[in-house]
């Protein structure tokens, strides 16, 4: 199980045309609030570094991808095993984690892709789940 977050120091063009060509928003964290804000019983299991690009395994990536900037938290398979001793693959293709949103959140960045009403669309939803505190960013 994989969460994805790319650790360049300014947003991308192609990052939002390629996860939210339409409208959408993105969250700005650190590496150090992305970790304290996995709750139990997880928060010991997840690993988190950054991609190397050019290698396999569970934080490599083709180096096609290097744009990205890629930091991953990562939750290894935790497989059983049948009477006779042989592994079974979970059956499950993802993993719910708690996650503190209030921790995780340092602002909200809107599209700049969006409709000029999507960000007040924004702000009323953070506002309406108690999260109204959370600085929205828009591009000027």
């Amino acid at each position: 199980m994989v969460s994805c977050w790319t650790v360049a120091d300014e947003e991308s063009e192609l990052m939002w045309y390629a996860y939210a060509p339409g409208f959408g928003v993105a969250i700005r964290s650190t590496k150090g609030r992305l970790k304290a804000s996995f709750g139990p019983p997880d928060a010991d299991k997840i690993e988190i570094d950054s991609v190397k690009y050019g290698c396999h395994g569970p934080f490599g990536k083709r180096k096609g991808f290097k744009q990205e900037q890629e930091l991953r938290a990562f939750i290894r398979y935790e497989y059983e095993h049948d009477d006779r001793g042989t592994m079974i693959e979970p059956p499950y293709a993802g993993k719910p984690v708690s996650v503190e949103l209030r921790t995780l959140m340092a602002e909200v960045w809107v599209s700049p892709n969006s409709p000029d009403w999507f960000e007040r669309v924004v702000r009323v939803e953070l506002e309406k789940y108690c999260y109204g505190g959370t600085p929205v960013k828009t591009r000027s």
